[in-house]
């Protein structure tokens, strides 16, 4: 089961609350998968982590602009990645292929543990050095 773990703490509250909520809404969709109900509220699924990594890159992405952070340009990249491969998931979703629950689980936990636990933690050290996480 997928549930926050201070070792992906960030050092910065507003970041780490909204890593939080991204893995609460993946623990959602395992704890569904293991009921058999995975098909059935993926689309949702999919539909929350898009609303909310918006949400959530625009936070980071402002922190990076005001503070001048030299890794965004990486950063933004990978932010990008992960958009569009969400969205290529949901649009498969919605083109009704419905045995798609495993590989988004599979691809959003990889995804945002190893951004956390790498870009992210690099980008907390940066506000932490600066004084502001």
């Amino acid at each position: 089961m997928i549930t926050w773990n201070p070792t992906y703490s960030v050092q910065y509250v507003e970041i780490d609350q909204q890593h939080q909520k991204l893995l609460a809404l993946l623990g959602e969709l395992e704890t569904a998968m293991l009921a058999g109900r995975g098909a059935e509220i993926l689309g949702n699924t999919l539909d929350q982590v898009l609303e909310y990594t918006d949400y959530h890159f625009s936070t980071e992405e402002g922190l990076m602009s005001t503070h001048r952070y030299p890794n965004t340009e990486l950063h933004l990249a990978q932010h990008e990645e992960f958009k569009a491969h969400a969205l290529d998931l949901h649009q498969q979703y919605a083109a009704g292929q419905r045995a798609l629950a495993i590989d988004t689980l599979t691809f959003l936990c990889e995804w945002m543990l190893y951004h956390i636990l790498s870009t992210d933690k690099e980008f907390g050290s940066f506000l932490s050095a600066k004084g502001v996480a």
